[in-house]
């Protein structure tokens, strides 16, 4: 839906920069409702001619919003109002994905893109601790939350402890749930490790963002009893829905 522009007015004879002032007006259009998350704003010529003020001004105030995530731009369609990031607390607590934004209020959802066993992996499988040649899981997930794709992950896991996995449907079903009844391996620990990466063109494409857009890159190494790790997830969250606040306390 497209949003009418005309109740906008700026002063052009305030000492506050116009690039501001639209800036400004447009926050509080979101902040009040009036521009709602999925909101078209209208073209740049069509600002520029009811403010009468001159495109680059326009450009200015928009990339900025762009840039702090409140708008977003889909190439060839135009620039949309942002849904409010998602925060993210697993960096605090460890729980599954589903339960996660369920406490948040969000309905989560999981398409499986890639279930399969695959050959080994030199670099996966030393962080599996698993000998060079035995065989691996994959888990490739997109994963929702009230219908926006918030992450795509790729979970490995070993074929020869964990290949009867293969026969559970992983969009209904929790992992670390069934590592706990069939295998009574309860994921009880995690090390995690964050870090800014610019999205491929095939990541872009299933989680909806422009190639080259900024994604969180996620790596998890999840350990049961003992010291072996169970699990091994390379997850790439959106940049501009998510967000991740950790706790300190001294």
């Amino acid at each position: 839906m497209s949003w009418d522009v005309t109740c906008l007015t700026v002063n052009h004879s305030s000492p506050l920069p116009l690039h501001y002032q639209l800036s400004q007006l447009l926050c509080a259009a979101i902040a009040s409702g009036d521009l709602k998350p999925g909101d078209c704003i209208p073209p740049e010529t069509y600002i520029v001619e009811h403010l009468g003020i001159s495109r680059a001004t326009v450009r200015q105030a928009i990339s900025g919003l762009v840039n702090r995530g409140l708008l977003y731009r889909k190439k060839g369609k135009g620039t949309f109002v942002a849904a409010p990031k998602i925060d993210g607390g697993f960096f605090a607590k460890l729980e599954s994905f589903h339960q996660e934004m369920l406490e948040k209020g969000l309905t989560p959802s999981t398409r499986v893109l890639q279930w399969e066993r695959i050959p080994p992996d030199g670099e996966i499988n030393a962080v599996l601790e698993l000998p060079p040649d035995a065989p691996l899981l994959l888990l490739r997930r997109l994963r929702f939350a009230n219908g926006m794709p918030v992450v795509q992950v790729d979970t490995y896991l070993s074929a020869q402890l964990f290949g009867g996995l293969l026969e559970q449907d992983m969009e209904k079903n929790s992992l670390y749930q069934l590592l706990e009844s069939m295998y009574h391996r309860p994921v009880i620990r995690a090390r995690r490790s964050i870090e800014a990466v610019n999205a491929h063109p095939d990541e872009a494409k299933y989680l909806e963002t422009e190639p080259g857009s900024a994604l969180f890159l996620v790596k998890t190494v999840a350990y049961s009893s003992g010291s072996l790790p169970v699990e091994y997830s390379i997850a790439r969250y959106r940049g501009d829905n998510n967000k991740f606040t950790i706790e300190l306390t001294r």
